[in-house]
């Protein structure tokens, strides 16, 4: 009896002590570069502008500098259509609008140093360190597409479409 006693005092403390040992937590994920939009506006920040894994939206206010908004006025993205193995470069204004085949390409905002950190994105000098934009594609009315595109890292929230390929080729800066 004093044996069965003791083999339980025994194990009890064995799992107190396991109860009280600190757990690892895993290292937070690196996130990816952020995209550029206009002054207290806020977005989601997510790989391709969908969730990921489940995970809640993380909302980041993306701040474009006065001095940015002045240097620059344009992006050429370039177009595939995979069907018609037909590709072409289409300027396209920050802030507006252009059809491209079958897709309504919007540019929200151009940051040519996008950098993100306590909520916030933003472009830290006008050099093109790290150019991104903000993109908005829709097919037939239907958004397919809201993210950051960076020229780059071409790789990172690309966009994914069985017909068409858009990347970030190059940014044009107001005269």
């Amino acid at each position: 009896m004093r044996t069965r006693i003791v083999v339980a005092v025994a194990l009890a403390g064995a799992l107190a002590l396991g109860a009280c040992s600190k757990s690892e937590e895993p290292a937070p994920k690196a996130e990816a570069p952020a995209q550029k939009v206009e002054p207290s506006a806020s977005h989601e920040a997510q790989p391709g502008g969908t969730g990921s894994m489940g995970a809640a939206p993380v909302k980041r206010q993306v701040v474009v500098p006065e001095d940015v908004k002045a240097a620059w006025k344009a992006v050429v993205l370039t177009v595939t259509d995979k069907k018609e193995n037909k590709t072409e470069d289409v300027t396209i204004g920050i802030g507006q609008t252009a059809t491209v085949g079958g897709l309504e390409i919007t540019v929200e905002t151009f940051l040519p140093a996008f950098t993100m950190g306590g909520g916030v994105i933003t472009s830290k000098s006008n050099d093109t360190e790290n150019p991104a934009a903000r993109l908005v594609i829709k097919e037939n009315g239907q958004e397919v597409f809201s993210g950051w595109m960076f020229s780059m890292y071409p790789e990172a929230h690309a966009f994914e479409h069985e017909r068409y390929a858009v990347l970030l080729k190059d940014f044009i800066k107001a005269e």
